[in-house]
């Protein structure tokens, strides 16, 4: 899957600006860079994709001697880049109904290209004032450069935006406060580049998604850093996000990638419950913070050629008849934390536990904010860690062993938590394992394809569509591909 990527890397062209001071020396937390960061966004002006073409689009080179290629390659060769069609899916048949369902009894219909709730994600500057949009912003501006970059702030005739800045000769030579004061993002630092993205994949305290969107029919939204990126055509080289000292990170950049995004999607989660818990008015937090699984499973009529699905033995703790936390963001998280931060271990379990145990229809407030408060951190410290931690071989093997190992757990949380542990696997085993000099041989690597095809089987609507099955989702037929992977990258030779 993102072999591909690798390829383009030396062709691909460059983000806008070279980081300077990079995520590795820590010399500015992640925590202040965003609250500044989105404090000066809402004031800038959005400038729209087309201001950025002139210069990236191959009219003219750049001051490296090479053409920047950029936008058109955001675009894709068929113009199938997610981001480039972000604002086209609120004109499809799935948005209008999603729109539909949305009109609470009081409203008027809205269309999905017009509600503030679906732009927010799907497009660009459309709550930006009208007097900060230039004229080369368009109405129907999907997710185009500014939304991870910044806005370029001269819509207004900002002297101060960074548009014009960063085509100075000195402008490679400024370090990312420098960059951020004049609105750019630093989207080489991994972690803050999962960060923005998690702002619409997951959601923030700017930006919600809600049981009352899943209801209506809105996709769930089940992120995983580097296999998402699949869907945008890659217009960056990867080389220049490598770790710090590490000029030849290579494939195990796909693994930090991964690391980094599955802790930072659990810190995300833990804030978004502690921001529950600060809002004393909600009596619980919303239902997309719950399992899925726990309420929508199907119903079978009492016949002989009416089987229901086989369920993991393992049962979450959480108080009986009533939904059980969601757990997906820990689903494969467990397994990194487990191999990164081993100390903390016992403290991991401990307040995932008590998550648990505190989450229901009528929760323990206190018990939410206290787990949720300390698991936040721990995600955080996490995060940290993956970020400055070069993701060898053992690492990711034992990454690979002990998530398939977990099948009890996993599959417990059912097939979202499934659908994390094959993208793991997607990742960790084809994309780096796969791609390294210690790759398997011929025919073990036919067998993980082909417990991996099985587990796919077990879990998706159909092989090919990212679509976890509520009522397809078997445990029996979930737990052989695993024991079977975990015993195949065992039984593997290290050397071989």
């Amino acid at each position: 899957m993102m072999k591909q990527f690798f390829a383009l890397t030396l062709a691909g062209a460059a983000l806008f600006a070279p980081s300077a001071f990079s995520q590795q020396s820590g010399s500015l937390s992640s925590d202040s860079y965003q609250e500044l960061f989105r404090a000066d966004r809402a004031a800038r002006g959005v400038d729209g994709g087309a201001s950025c073409a002139g210069c990236h689009a191959g009219m003219a080179k750049g001051q490296d001697g090479h053409l920047h290629l950029e936008y058109p390659m955001w675009q894709g060769k068929r113009f199938e880049g997610a981001h480039y069609n972000s604002f086209n899916i609120l004109n499809g048949p799935q948005s209008e109904l999603i729109a539909k369902a949305l009109v609470q009894s009081d409203e008027e219909f809205v269309e999905a290209f017009k509600r503030a709730d679906c732009l927010q994600c799907h497009g660009l500057g459309h709550a930006t004032p009208k007097k900060l949009r230039s004229k080369m912003w368009h109405e129907r501006e999907p997710v185009s450069c500014e939304a991870c970059h910044g806005h370029a702030g001269t819509g207004s005739g900002d002297a101060d935006g960074w548009l014009g800045r960063h085509t100075l000769r000195d402008w490679a030579s400024k370090d990312r406060r420098e960059w951020r004061k004049y609105g750019m993002y630093d989207t080489r630092d991994v972690l803050l580049w999962a960060e923005n993205c998690l702002e619409c994949h997951h959601g923030t305290a700017t930006v919600g998604f809600s049981h009352h969107l899943l209801g209506a029919g809105h996709p769930d939204i089940s992120f995983e850093l580097l296999g998402d990126l699949s869907g945008v055509p890659v217009h960056w080289r990867w080389e220049r996000s490598y770790l710090k000292d590490v000029p030849n990170e290579g494939v195990w950049q796909c693994a930090r990638i991964w690391a980094v995004g599955q802790a930072i999607t659990l810190r995300e989660t833990m804030r978004a419950l502690l921001r529950w818990s600060e809002r004393p008015s909600e009596p619980r937090p919303d239902l997309a913070l719950f399992s899925c699984f726990s309420c929508h499973r199907p119903f079978y009529r009492n016949e002989a050629n009416s089987t229901p699905p086989s369920r993991s033995p393992e049962r979450l703790p959480h108080v009986s008849g009533e939904p059980a936390w969601n757990g997906v963001s820990w689903a494969v998280c467990k397994q990194l934390a487990y191999e990164l931060m081993p100390e903390s271990q016992a403290k991991f379990d401990a307040k995932i536990l008590q998550l648990f145990n505190a989450m229901s229809l009528r929760p323990d407030r206190k018990a939410v904010r206290a787990a949720a408060g300390e698991l936040a951190t721990l995600a955080d410290e996490l995060a940290r860690k993956a970020n400055t931690t070069l993701m060898d071989f053992d690492k990711t093997r034992n990454l690979l062993i002990g998530i398939a190992e977990d099948y009890e757990f996993i599959g417990a949380i059912g097939p979202y938590g499934a659908d994390q542990a094959i993208r793991a696997f997607e990742v960790l085993y084809l994309d780096v394992w796969n791609q390294s000099a210690q790759k398997l041989p011929e025919n073990t690597h036919t067998a993980v394809e082909d417990s991996l095809n099985t587990l796919r089987k077990a879990v998706y609507d159909k092989e090919n569509v990212r679509k976890p099955s509520l009522s397809r989702f078997d445990y029996k037929k979930f737990e052989a591909p695993m024991k079977d992977l975990a015993r195949l990258w065992k039984a593997s030779d290290p050397g071989s």
